[in-house]
């Protein structure tokens, strides 16, 4: 068999381990893909040991396919749980509503409260703050309601790009005070 051919069975071979099964995580299927195509390509690139050249490729291309595809599984953990997050966030509470609030005497600091916990951003036209001060909604309500569009929004799941890092000292004896140190050398003329 010519050696062009010999690449195109082993593509044909390996196409199916490349996919892995249905019921496979990223994770196992990218190593069982990784590791087919690392022994086909370790047989055939060391010919005077295929079994060892099958053997090294394999584990290097399956720890490489777990590498990538454990990356791809931490990739969809985090959108799920976002997405998760996302479903269980309350609506913003409407205009109507706090107007409706205020209409029942519900106290100021409450309706401030709960517009803050909705985590919506409100800016208000000239229209809806007319509206607003027409319907019994007090002027502190309001500009409450304005503030909003400045709080910044965190992101739905895990630290942010700006959250605070924190270093904690090595481990072991800490010596404190000052370190001392002795040097001789040779100063010469010429």
């Amino acid at each position: 068999m010519s050696y062009r051919n010999k690449w195109v069975v082993l593509a044909l071979t390996c196409l199916p381990f490349a996919n892995g099964c249905s019921n496979m995580n990223n994770t196992q299927a990218d190593a069982l893909g990784g590791g087919a195509l690392g022994a086909a390509a370790g047989a055939l690139i060391d010919r005077r040991h295929p079994g060892t050249g099958a053997a090294v490729g394999g584990v290097l291309g399956a720890a490489t396919g777990a590498a990538v595809g454990s990356a791809a599984d931490a990739d969809e953990r985090r959108v799920k749980a976002a997405q998760a997050l996302a479903a269980n966030q309350p609506p913003p509470v409407s205009l109507q509503q706090i107007a409706d609030m205020a209409h029942q005497g519900i106290g100021d600091q409450v309706i401030v409260d709960k517009i803050r916990s909705s985590g919506y951003a409100y800016n208000l036209t000239v229209d809806q703050i007319t509206w607003l001060h027409n319907n019994g909604v007090s002027d502190f309500i309001i500009h409450e309601m304005q503030r909003t569009r400045y709080y910044a929004p965190r992101p739905p799941y895990g630290p942010g790009p700006y959250d605070p890092v924190y270093v904690a000292p090595p481990p072991g004896p800490v010596v404190i005070g000052p370190t001392i140190g002795v040097g001789v050398g040779w100063y010469g003329r010429r």
